[in-house]
């Protein structure tokens, strides 16, 4: 079972959903792909705009969303949750390139320097 779980789109808290619910309840596997979210407050992509969020547009906000995505799928009853996967980590924006969303939920700067939200991986 998988769901879409960006931050422009994300209900949270993600233990409430149904899907929760299924993978705790219903013997199925959870795993959240496509999550995303932007650490640049000045993306000029308008799924962002005029949303309140729980989380800060900045790279220390983009690690929280994500730390806090995977300590959910992790702390699913039975061990049930089995990942995260991140949209287009890559998406750095380039010279000439139509990156997508300009690279605001890329886990790299534009200089390809790493975001923090990428080390959560490593933690769960």
């Amino acid at each position: 079972m998988g769901d879409l779980l960006k931050g422009f789109s994300a209900g949270f808290p993600l233990s409430s959903s149904t899907e929760f619910h299924l993978a705790a309840q219903g013997g199925r596997f959870l795993i959240v792909v496509e999550a995303g979210f932007s650490w640049n407050e000045g993306t000029a992509d308008r799924m962002f705009h005029g949303k309140q969020y729980d989380w800060p547009m900045t790279p220390e906000g983009q690690a929280s969303f994500l730390r806090d995505v995977c300590r959910t799928i992790h702390d699913t009853p039975g061990g049930r949750g089995i990942g995260v996967i991140w949209w287009h980590p890559d998406s750095i924006p380039a010279k000439g390139a139509n990156v997508w969303m300009g690279g605001s939920c890329a886990l790299w700067r534009p200089d390809g320097s790493p975001l923090p939200a990428l080390g959560e991986f490593a933690r769960f």
